[in-house]
């Protein structure tokens, strides 16, 4: 089997079989360890299978990509290359542009998060006073002194929408807030 990035594209090729992938049509690239086996799987995940049953590589059985080796340090060259060509390709789903970078601030005042984000963390630093929090306008819930909420938009390229989280400190509160874009 020979696994190649060709035009721009995710060339698999197995005897006469040929398929090629648009790299936008890819969501992920991961791996896993076969518990019988032991050999390294590349997994890559595709935006149209929404079972989330990727696509598996073992990595015996590549024989082009001589950096792929059947070892811990093969299995991370195969993602990296992968997620190289992805980045390199142009497509809108890059690997690469999950900068996963994370944002801190704090608040006293009303604070909007403006950014779409993968996860955001809220965490009510005062010792007495009471904050809010406004999820998607639905309306203001108190954050009492001490507390801490944590959203997650569930993996992969899933975010909340922007200025979907409104925090108030309402002047007294010591709002903590970590976003993750």
């Amino acid at each position: 089997m020979q696994i190649t990035n060709i035009n721009n594209q995710f060339r698999v090729a197995n005897g006469s079989d040929i398929e090629f992938y648009s790299f936008a049509q890819i969501k992920a690239v991961s791996w896993r360890k076969d518990s019988v086996t032991s050999n390294y799987i590349l997994l890559v995940y595709f935006t149209a299978n929404d079972l989330n049953n990727p696509a598996e590589f073992d990595l015996t059985k590549i024989t082009n990509q001589a950096g792929w080796t059947n070892n811990a340090a093969g299995i991370q060259q195969a993602v990296a290359d992968v997620s190289g060509w992805m980045s390199t390709s142009g497509a809108a789903s890059s690997l690469a542009t999950a900068t996963n970078a994370a944002t801190m601030t704090r608040g006293t005042g009303s604070v909007t998060v403006t950014a779409s984000v993968k996860s955001i963390s809220i965490y009510n630093a005062h010792a007495s006073a009471p904050g809010t929090i406004n999820i998607g306008g639905s309306g203001a819930v108190n954050l009492e002194a001490g507390e801490t909420v944590n959203f997650d938009a569930g993996g992969n390229a899933n975010k909340f929408p922007a200025s979907h989280f409104v925090v108030d400190g309402a002047g007294t509160a010591d709002m903590l807030i970590i976003y993750v874009v």
